[in-house]
């Protein structure tokens, strides 16, 4: 019974971490890895223009 349990708190967890990265993405926001390249991450969460990345390519 209690495996049965966990199962479905882990179910849980993995809806509401995947509706929260969806919910981030949708706001043009960062939801984690590796940025791409020219660009950076800002205090809000959301990408601008890395001006010394863009210059050098």
């Amino acid at each position: 019974m209690l495996v049965s349990f966990a199962e479905f708190e882990r179910a849980i967890i993995n809806e509401r971490t995947r509706n929260g990265r969806i919910a981030r993405l949708k706001e043009n926001k960062w939801v984690g890895g590796k940025h791409a390249f020219g660009y950076k991450v800002n205090k809000n969460g959301k990408f601008e223009v890395d001006e010394k990345e863009d210059k050098n390519s």
